[in-house]
């Protein structure tokens, strides 16, 4: 962090100054787990269902913090470090003062913020937009899935003065989690990659995920969005800039023509009315649905005006993060694609159908573990999901976790483990040179530890 003062501190959250030494402070970061916090660290004390950072108070003082953020003190905890007492700021909600500090960090370093949300594709989009904006501009992303009301403080408190942009990728939950989120990070570029089946168990519908995600680009000066959508083409604005994307509509402002995809390599014709483009596009990126992803963040870059052929060689340059269609070859000559990170029904039908599209004769397996966050419609989605399998000539289809079995109901040539090592067993008999295998689940089911123990099944045998 820059130039952040416990005084700022105090401004930014309304909190109560309980003790300190100098109230000119300096703060250096700002950290909410004890297992990763160093000395100088600013310990924001979070409360949650399942955990309580009040309890870790006494570890974060040991450590050296230089302040405590809390909405609760023990008097043991004023007897034991009496003499070594850091800061204490009291604040009714720790997660609320987090997102304040943050709000006015941001505010007073005032990078180009840019938002992305949707129900499939938000972190892939975020790393594509970061790789080309980062290669011209000092930019800052956040890291992993850091996408909610911690991890996009968090990453926030990492922005420095020579940050000209700021992309953050906006993951929701619930009702008003949007409205808060923009409050925080106060976006002026909305990206919005699709609109599907995801957060239902919360959400209830996919109309309610489209509400709450358009909140976006009803804030953002700058709209940009997906119009193949059958909820985001509904959309229209008078007040502000919009640049649409799509593979179907070829007035779109940012259009992918002529796509082929192959195992390794996906390439398209850009063409752009509204820039004046038409040139080739190649990405060794796996997947139809990645398109989308790429056009998003071609069309961000275009109005920020980054020049074409930088766009080119990013795109070319551009690995997807890890566990996302991540092609794996094992020594076997067995090919994995690696989709693990997450699942819900529209993600899983695409990666599905992308997967047996590949032009080759190569024997399909498919593993898969659970699509969760579903609520009510789990099984019902679930069963779904095992007729549209039928759909394809697979060879075979493996089933890990606890929703998933009812896939089993309408699914032809299956198997069902609730044992990973089981399962493993009976796998490894399939890992033959003609075999693609596909891994999707939800994050829950950490389906990519299968794939870890093939692997290291694979190179003891080679």
């Amino acid at each position: 962090m820059d130039n952040i003062t416990l005084k700022d501190l105090l401004l930014a959250t309304e909190g109560r100054l309980i003790f300190y030494k100098d109230i000119n402070q300096q703060i250096s970061n700002v950290s909410v787990d004890t297992r990763t916090l160093k000395e100088g660290d600013l310990f924001f004390a979070l409360k949650g269902n399942n955990f309580d950072g009040h309890n870790f108070i006494s570890d974060a003082i040991k450590k050296k913090c230089s302040g405590i953020v809390v909405s609760k003190l023990s008097s043991s905890i004023l007897s034991e470090f009496y003499s070594d007492l850091p800061a204490v700021i009291f604040t009714f909600d720790t997660l609320e003062a987090l997102g304040k500090l943050a709000q006015y960090y941001i505010e007073k370093l005032s990078p180009t913020v840019i938002g992305i949300t949707g129900s499939n594709g938000k972190t892939t989009t975020k790393e594509i937009i970061y790789s080309i904006f980062s290669s011209v501009y000092p930019t800052l992303a956040n890291p992993g899935n850091y996408n909610n009301l911690i991890g996009i403080p968090l990453s926030i408190f990492n922005l420095k003065a020579e940050h000209k942009f700021c992309i953050l990728e906006l993951g929701i939950s619930f009702k008003k989690e949007m409205d808060k989120l923009i409050k925080i990070t106060n976006p002026s570029v909305g990206i919005i990659t699709n609109i599907g089946k995801t957060h239902l168990e919360f959400l209830l519908t996919e109309e309610n995920v489209f509400e709450e995600k358009k909140k976006l680009i009803d804030h953002a000066q700058v709209g940009i969005i997906n119009i193949d959508n059958k909820y985001l083409n509904r959309l229209n604005y008078n007040n502000k800039t919009i640049i649409t994307f799509s593979t179907e509509n070829k007035y779109a402002d940012i259009f992918a023509d002529n796509i082929q995809i192959s195992e390794e390599l996906l390439e398209f014709e850009l063409i752009s009315l509204k820039y004046n483009i038409k040139t080739k596009i190649k990405s060794f990126i796996s997947g139809k649905y990645n398109i989308y992803n790429i056009l998003a963040a071609i069309a961000v870059s275009l109005y920020f005006k980054i020049d074409i052929e930088i766009i080119k060689q990013t795109l070319l340059n551009f690995k997807l993060p890890k566990m996302r269609m991540e092609r794996i070859v094992l020594p076997t000559g067995t090919t994995i694609f690696n989709d693990s990170y997450n699942a819900n029904p529209d993600s899983m039908i695409t990666a599905i159908g992308d997967f047996m599209k590949l032009n080759n004769q190569k024997r399909k397996i498919l593993v898969l573990g659970d699509m969760c966050e579903l609520g009510d419609s789990s099984k019902v989605q679930h069963i779904e999901l095992g007729k549209f399998i039928n759909n394809f000539l697979i060879t075979k289809v493996y089933l890990f976790g606890e929703n998933i079995k009812y896939t089993m109901e309408t699914l032809k040539n299956a198997k069902y483990f609730n044992n990973i090592d089981e399962l493993v067993d009976d796998l490894k008999n399939e890992l033959k040179p003609d075999t693609e295998i596909l891994f999707k689940a939800s994050r829950k089911i950490c389906l990519e530890r299968i794939i870890q123990k093939l692997c290291y099944i694979t190179s003891s045998i080679h």
